[in-house]
């Protein structure tokens, strides 16, 4: 089975039996393409089961969201799922966006380290 994959903008993969981990790179601006791009990924590494999912944005890593954008076409939402960015601009569109995640338990953190220990406790 497959552990990692790379994609144009970011890299996912398996990290634990139950989190699927996706980080943005540096230098990089996503795309709503990009952001469905990751969510393919993590149906492919999760087996299409509801796992965690960890996101890490790099400091130097943008978002580029000008379509709209809603969560309806994914078919499998993880179980929980925790943001990481200290880019102010990219909180502010995570936090709009986390209203539209089918998830109940969405929360973005400043570091990697809070987020695992968040994502392992829920």
């Amino acid at each position: 089975m497959t552990t990692i994959i790379k994609q144009r903008t970011n890299i996912t993969d398996l990290i634990t039996n139950n989190i699927v981990r996706t980080e943005f790179l540096d230098n990089t601006i996503s795309s709503i393409t990009d952001l469905w791009d990751s969510y393919q990924s993590y149906l492919i590494l999760s087996e299409e089961q509801p796992l965690k999912k960890l996101v890490v944005f790099n400091e130097n890593a943008f978002l580029d969201i000008k379509e709209d954008h809603t969560c309806e076409m994914a078919r499998v939402h993880p179980s929980a799922i925790a943001f990481v960015t200290n880019n102010l601009s990219i909180r502010l569109v995570l936090k709009t966006y986390a209203t539209t995640f089918k998830s109940k338990a969405v929360k973005i953190f400043k570091n990697e380290t809070e987020a695992m220990f968040w994502l392992q406790s829920v």
